[in-house]
């Protein structure tokens, strides 16, 4: 079974979730506080969505992140992401490396064990490229701007969106897991340089950037996601920030 993010109940849990923490932010020009409200339907001029966008730009980011040499060690890393109330793993993307094939490979994984073991542990909240100067946040930024011509000023909203994502990522897997069936999420986006475009255009130019699945093995919920094949070139090197 295959269903696409967007067409899911993901966009309406999503919103839930992100209102339930009631993150707030201060208008720039007013002073006003502000609490964040996610829109269901797509913006009529821009095609944005704040209910599906932020998975696109999240995937995106993992991708860039991956493309930093501390990533290139040629052991297991691993780029992980926690609660914030509990420091519990909630995901982690997983970098090995074949020696023989001279490769790297990258997975997404919910599963906390996997993680165990490996030396190059980096928190999402403290990595940093030294080379493009660059944190997660701004990658996450940069790819929702590149996109959606949208930036998220309050770091500490992006952070409850980004949790909230991969939280409602992990509860539609468990939840659709079926025994002896691999059950797909295909996470598509517009990963081009923003453009005024209509919405039968918009719709035409959407390409999966990740596939997350889960397929139930002895009782056991096995989920990852992949990202898509030019999201694994940026993740090895070979593109650079969409340049």
């Amino acid at each position: 079974m295959s269903t696409i993010l967007r067409n899911s109940t993901i966009p309406a849990a999503f919103k839930y979730k992100v209102e339930e923490k009631a993150p707030t932010f201060v208008h720039p020009a007013t002073g006003e506080t502000i609490q964040v409200q996610i829109g269901l339907n797509p913006d009529p001029v821009s095609n944005g969505n704040s209910s599906v966008d932020t998975f696109g730009a999240l995937m995106m980011a993992c991708a860039n992140a991956m493309a930093s040499q501390q990533f290139k060690n040629k052991d297991k890393s691993a780029l992980v992401f926690n609660k914030a109330d509990n420091g519990e793993i909630i995901a982690a993307v997983i970098s090995s490396y074949d020696e023989e094939g001279e490769n790297y490979f990258y997975n997404f994984t919910f599963n906390p064990e996997d993680v165990k073991g490996i030396k190059n542990v980096v928190n999402y909240k403290d990595f940093v490229d030294e080379q493009r100067n660059i944190t997660f946040p701004q990658l996450v930024n940069a790819a929702y701007c590149a996109a959606h011509n949208i930036a998220i000023s309050d770091y500490n909203v992006l952070d409850v969106l980004i949790i909230s994502a991969l939280e409602c990522i992990y509860q539609w897997l468990d939840t659709n897991a079926k025994d002896g069936e691999v059950v797909e999420l295909v996470i598509d986006d517009y990963i081009g340089r923003y453009d005024k475009m209509t919405a039968e255009q918009y719709q035409a130019a959407l390409v999966p950037v990740a596939i997350a699945t889960v397929e139930t093995v002895k009782d056991v919920k096995k989920m990852s996601i992949q990202f898509s094949e030019e999201l694994k070139a940026i993740a090895k090197g070979s593109n650079d920030m969409q340049s």
